[in-house]
């Protein structure tokens, strides 16, 4: 944020840093070969990768409660409606008495926080960690955002509309 990166190439670029780095620090040894994936079982990854609340499960339970929580926090807060000044022009936003890095670095929190939400998912789902578990989810995840209308510049769009956009996708997938 106080580089004035744009937030796209920010977020890629960390992303492949991030990469790399689990690369480096994870280059374990299972049974002799290096960078297979960790397996085990775990009651509480379990849970949230295959675990179910009644009929329902925990997953779609997550989904949504993070869905209302940013709809809620970007539709109705103060600080919501910065986010998208900020994203629609830094500039104007920082005149009108906004600090967009704050705002960046409280953006980039909150999506650090559902990567690493959706990871444990998967790790519960596939009972096992690997470094190439979820390589290529990237580019569904733009085209997701980008057929709900968010533009990539920012400022325009919503999470209804990645609602939409990730209903879409998994009707194409399925």
């Amino acid at each position: 944020a106080r580089l004035h990166i744009a937030p796209f190439v920010a977020t890629l670029a960390m992303m492949s840093v991030a990469r790399g780095l689990v690369y480096v620090v994870a280059d374990f040894v299972v049974q002799g070969v290096s960078g297979s994936p960790v397996t085990f079982m775990d009651d509480g990854y379990s849970f949230l990768g295959q675990g179910h609340i009644g009929a329902v499960p925990v997953q779609l339970i997550l989904f949504l409660l993070a869905f209302l929580g940013l709809f809620f926090f970007l539709n109705h807060t103060r600080t919501g409606r910065m986010v998208y000044a900020v994203g629609g022009n830094r500039e104007i936003a920082r005149l009108a008495g906004i600090c967009p890095e704050r705002i960046l670095l409280l953006s980039y929190t909150i999506c650090g926080a559902m990567a690493g939400l959706s990871g444990l998912i998967l790790v519960g789902r596939l009972s096992s960690a690997s470094t190439v578990a979820a390589k290529g989810y990237e580019l569904d995840f733009i085209t997701a955002v980008a057929l709900g209308g968010t533009g990539m510049s920012g400022g325009s769009g919503g999470v209804a509309g990645t609602f939409l956009g990730v209903a879409f996708l998994a009707v194409l997938n399925n």
